[in-house]
């Protein structure tokens, strides 16, 4: 769909060469024999009142590839940013050093519900649960994971910051020569954020 070594204008749609190209005509070039009348049906995610939801659609033909076509554009740029931030973001780490920094990835997990097995009254009381967020820190050639386990159910500010108070006071005892913390936050687009902390 974009030129054999595609450039950055490939990807945001403004290449003389390869703007004009949608996924339509090229998928319709394998329909030829089909009736555009015909109903299909397949799944997409779709976004309403902020909550996603996985929905079957049922429609013609010509209805899959207009849907196709209207998200061709983001997926490009989605795909673009995506090799251009693991491009960066691995170039951090190789760089990363015993003397300079340490790159810091962390994932807000998911909250977990405890149940005791052979209690009756778990099903009708409450649950207690606790939340994971584990981290991983590449410093040089040397890797640590590192998994907080808090009974605080937010994932807010607060909780960030006494887990970077934990994550800071682990480097600086076992790393004391590292100057600055890069972090990476994964998000679930795929796009990642970096933040710079100096330890000194």
């Amino acid at each position: 769909m974009v030129c054999n070594i595609p450039a950055e204008d490939c990807f945001l749609g403004v290449c003389d060469q390869c703007n004009d190209r949608s996924p339509s005509l090229i998928l319709k070039g394998h329909f030829n024999t089909i009736d555009e009348d015909d109903k299909w049906s397949w799944s997409s995610w779709k976004t309403s009142n902020r909550k996603v939801d996985f929905n079957q659609i049922r429609g013609t033909i010509t209805s899959l590839l207009n849907e196709i076509d209207e998200k061709w554009t983001l997926f490009l740029l989605h795909n673009y940013s995506n090799r251009e931030q693991r491009t960066y973001i691995n170039d951090l780490r190789l760089r990363s050093s015993n003397s300079s920094y340490v790159v810091v990835q962390l994932d807000f997990a998911e909250n977990y519900t405890f149940i005791r097995q052979r209690e009756v009254q778990a099903v009708h009381w409450n649950n207690q649960q606790a939340t994971l967020f584990t981290i991983h820190i590449k410093i040089g050639d040397s890797h640590k994971n590192i998994v907080v386990i808090s009974n605080y159910m937010h994932h807010d500010t607060a909780f960030v910051y006494c887990s970077q108070r934990l994550i800071v006071e682990f480097i600086k005892r076992h790393y004391p020569h590292v100057i600055k913390i890069n972090y990476l936050r994964y998000f679930v687009t795929l796009k990642y954020s970096i933040k710079k902390f100096s330890l000194l």
